[in-house]
């Protein structure tokens, strides 16, 4: 799977955060006091939202390898559960 440059689209998600938390802040009439809390919360957003795009465009290798840690937790809880009752296997 191919994937492209997502920097156009991670600028269109930056561009529409700073909006909303502008207005955010806007509302809330005191700019100084909330710039602290409205800077840390952009920049968790963008971190999110550029995870979350790396995720779809990487779909189907993100779902196999999640799927496979899941498969080896199972397996890990699994043997625990039977070890406790006296089975014990590899």
């Amino acid at each position: 799977m191919e994937i492209k440059d997502e920097r156009p689209v991670l600028e269109e998600c930056r561009e529409g955060m700073f909006n909303l938390i502008r207005g955010i802040t806007k509302e809330t009439g005191d700019e100084q006091k909330h710039r602290y809390v409205t800077d840390a919360l952009y920049r968790s957003t963008i971190d999110y939202l550029a995870q979350m795009l790396f995720v779809i465009k990487t779909d189907e290798r993100f779902i196999a390898e999640e799927k496979k840690a899941q498969a080896e937790y199972m397996h890990y809880e699994m043997k625990k559960h039977l070890k406790l009752y006296g089975v014990d296997i590899e």
